[in-house]
Parts: C-alpha cells; structure tokens; sequence
C-alpha cells in the first residue's frame, strides 16, 4: 500500500506566489523534492458562509513543461481542506503524471473529483499537489503551474426562462515549488523513473 504525505499548511500558503524550482539532493535525512500546490475551489455553494458566498466555482490548474528536451516525471494528488473544527478531509491515491518536453496538462473540477473512489460530490476546496523528484545532480526545468479560478452566481429568471449562471469574477494565480524532504525509505514512487 502506497504512503499518502501530507503538504503543510505553510508550504501550502507559499506556493500562491509565484514560480520557481530549485534541485533537490540526498542526504542523510532523506531525499529533498519538490512539490507544486495550487489552490482548487469547485462546486457549488448554496449557502454564504466563511468559505465562499453562495455561487458556483470552478478551477483549471495548468501545469507546462516549457523546456524543449527534458521531461518531467511526478506525481499528482489532492486533498480536501476541511474546517479546521471538522475532521481532515480525504487524500486522493497518487496518480503518475509525465509531461513531455514543450508538453502541458490541464486538471479541472471533473479531475479533481474524479481523483477519488467513490467519486467526491458537492461543493469541495482543498489542494492539487504535483510532487517531482529529481533525477539526477542538474537542476531540473523550471515548470510554469497556472491556476485559473472562475465564480458564478445565479439571475433571476421566470417559467418561460430559467435562471442562469453568469460569470463574475475570473481570476489567474501563478503557483511556486515547495521543497518537500522524504524521509529515506519512504519516497514515493515514480513509475516513469
């Protein structure tokens, strides 16, 4: 059975910023990687509340390899930020992710929920997490991690026509790395490697 790391809330927060990578190394505590986390907000929201005001949200987060001869090899998981007074939320199983030289990928709200068995429903925020080990001693490409987040409300409609859901806010946040360290033994796996 595969060992699910958590993210803390810390490196979280710093990788709202902007956009970096630096290379990893063994040593004797473990092996140093690194680790993309953006945002998501999908769902609707039926009530306010602290979270988010009543609406509809969604979130493509777009990861590139802009690098023309180097591939990225890593691993992409979520977790649901629950309240911080409800129990933690689930973690998604890894899924393997290579992005090719010049190559991108895009994870939205249908992703994200299908990450998880049964499938994950209703109104959910939390963090994708792109986890990348390097391979060897250079500095591994620099990716570009992008996540667009739109918001809907709805308009009042009548019988003859129903409500509709106009867009309201659109807003495009940069993701910088997190250096991760995994304990000796305890390295995730990566099957393109």
């Amino acid at each position: 059975m595969m060992t699910i790391l958590r993210t803390s809330a810390v490196a979280a927060l710093l990788a709202l910023t902007g956009t970096s990578l630096v290379p990893g190394s063994a040593h004797a505590e473990g092996i140093d990687g690194q680790a993309y986390v953006a945002k998501f907000v999908c769902g609707e929201n039926k009530e306010n509340n602290i979270v988010a005001m009543k609406g509809k949200y969604a979130t493509t987060i777009n990861i590139a390899n802009p690098n023309p001869a180097i591939a990225v090899c890593g691993n992409i998981y979520v977790t649901i930020a629950n309240d911080q007074h409800e129990p933690r939320g689930p973690i998604s199983p890894r899924a393997p992710e290579n992005i090719g030289p010049s190559e991108a990928v895009g994870i939205d709200c249908d992703d994200i929920k299908a990450a998880f068995d049964p499938r994950a429903t209703g109104f959910l925020e939390g963090f994708m997490v792109f986890e990348v080990i390097p391979t060897n001693a250079e500095q591994p490409p620099v990716l570009s991690v992008t996540s667009v987040y739109t918001a809907k409300k709805r308009t009042p409609g009548s019988a003859a026509e129903p409500k509709e859901w106009d867009v309201e806010t659109m807003t495009v946040v940069p993701t910088t790395v997190s250096e991760v360290e995994y304990p000796l033994g305890s390295t995730p796996t990566f099957p393109c490697l």
